[in-house]
């Protein structure tokens, strides 16, 4: 038995629901896919946008340490450089090396106390030799 043209119709919008229905279905998956990547994605760039401001901070906080630094080390080259002026000049050390010399000579030779005594017997043995003589 053929289905009567009503019949047809009937079983051609109940097949084009189905397949609809099953399109629609398949469109909802994908979007439950989209919306599942697109979550995912959204916690990856919080986490990395979180990781970043962190990085961010600690960068700036050793900027700021370093500039710290900076200011000391001028501050220190600017009081070396005071104290620079006022350390003697390799000629006035000279000139100071030389009035020492003059008020105490360095090359100027002490003796032991064995050196005096065989001095003193040298210069007793000369004049005794020279009395004799």
């Amino acid at each position: 038995m053929k289905p009567s043209g009503e019949g047809m119709v009937i079983n051609e919008m109940g097949r084009r629901i189905n397949d609809n229905t099953r399109r629609i279905r398949l469109v909802e998956e994908k979007i439950r896919n989209v919306e599942a990547r697109l979550n995912s994605l959204e916690q990856s760039f919080i986490s990395f946008s979180k990781e970043f401001n962190e990085k961010t901070k600690e960068l700036e906080d050793k900027i700021t340490e370093l500039e710290d630094k900076i200011i000391n080390i001028e501050t220190d080259l600017v009081e070396i450089k005071k104290n620079i002026s006022k350390l003697a000049k390799s000629s006035e050390i000279e000139e100071l090396k030389q009035y020492i010399d003059l008020i105490f000579p360095i090359t100027t030779k002490y003796l032991t106390r064995s050196e005096a005594k065989e001095l003193i017997r040298e210069m007793i043995k000369e004049v005794m030799e020279s009395g004799h003589a």
